[in-house]
């Protein structure tokens, strides 16, 4: 059985989706793109997964990949796109999120997964760079 996952765009840009839909013999769903926390691929099957939920669909990460240019989605590793949103820390190997899940990824991979996530938080308007200093300085190593 195949699955068609489509993007819903906002009317007039058809740019950047805000919805995919997933559409099988059993299943037709509306996902919101800024829900997704996470999507895994395990074998031929995609897991996309919000706080609640977990999709199972047959498609190509590079489908998928290419309905998220969005720069709050981090690929560290083949098979997993994480979404900077939902993420509530990085820490032991961990990347944890808000919702309670949590993925575990190499050393090499989680050290590039929290430099990128840096990078994203410095990226904020409240973050101040004259105050990188003091947060480098009260960091525990």
């Amino acid at each position: 059985m195949r699955v068609n996952v489509r993007p819903i765009y906002n009317e007039g840009d058809r740019v950047k989706p805000r919805m995919i839909t997933i559409i099988s013999a059993a299943k037709v769903a509306r996902v919101r793109i800024d829900d997704i926390e996470l999507i895994e691929k395990d074998g031929r099957i995609l897991h996309i997964v919000t706080a609640d939920r977990d999709y199972c669909v047959y498609e190509s990460m590079k489908t998928i990949d290419a309905m998220l240019q969005d720069e709050n989605f981090f690929r560290p590793i083949k098979g997993l796109i994480v979404n900077f949103d939902h993420v509530r820390d990085i820490d032991n190997g961990y990347v944890n999120f808000e919702s309670g899940q949590s993925v575990v990824l190499g050393h090499n991979n989680i050290c590039r997964t929290r430099n990128e996530f840096r990078k994203y938080l410095m990226s904020y308007p409240p973050y101040e760079a004259e105050y990188e200093e003091l947060r480098l300085a009260e960091s525990p190593k």
